[in-house]
């Protein structure tokens, strides 16, 4: 430490050492909250990031979040599992800008799964349902089917039953996961030309 002479750089590596020598008797989600506060991270996230500093600052707790399974000699197990998932680009969940559910967050239905809000609004439901592809895959038997002309394959017909039958699953599927993120109020709009 003698040797850096950059006042700045000096004082982080000075904070950073003594954090090390805590790091067997604290858990990794003190230690990271200790080292986020006396390295002064969220203020300089709020001066870099202009309007995204609250989104900047929300991203910092989600990954202190992620520590707090950790026990007090698990900081390398984070390390390593932290190192793994960005390695291998597990996706992660953006922290929340408004933890205390006050903010709308409008995300699809896919992405829903497993979360929950106070309120859902689902929108854009009476969209309509994307158009036929000219090619059929019968699943039960691996066949292809189509329409040549004015000639109409006789298992044509099972094949579009089975599509649309797949495709009306796959629509109650995803009301199911819209319907059932909503911890206190499900609001579904009225839709009178919807079918």
């Amino acid at each position: 430490l003698s040797d850096v002479t950059h006042p700045i750089a000096r004082r982080t590596l000075s904070i950073l050492q003594d954090l090390r020598w805590k790091s067997r008797a604290t858990t990794p989600a003190l230690l990271l909250a200790e080292a986020a506060e006396r390295l002064a991270v969220r203020p300089i996230l709020a001066a870099r990031e202009g309007d995204r500093s609250a989104r900047a600052a929300a991203n910092v707790e989600a990954f202190l979040e992620r520590a707090r399974p950790y026990g007090v000699t698990g900081l390398k197990r984070f390390v390593r599992d932290i190192t793994r998932d960005w390695s291998q680009g597990v996706p992660s969940n953006e922290g929340r800008v408004d933890a205390e559910g006050d903010a709308i967050e409008i995300i699809t239905i896919h992405s829903a799964k497993g979360l929950e809000w106070p309120v859902v609004i689902p929108v854009n439901t009476a969209t309509l349902l994307r158009s036929r592809e000219p090619f059929v895959h019968h699943v039960s038997d691996n066949t292809l089917h189509w329409v040549i002309g004015d000639v109409v394959p006789p298992d044509l017909l099972l094949a579009l039953a089975s599509d649309d039958e797949s495709l009306a699953r796959e629509r109650e599927r995803l009301w199911y996961v819209a319907c059932t993120r909503a911890r206190e109020l499900l609001v579904v709009p009225e839709l009178p030309q919807a079918e």
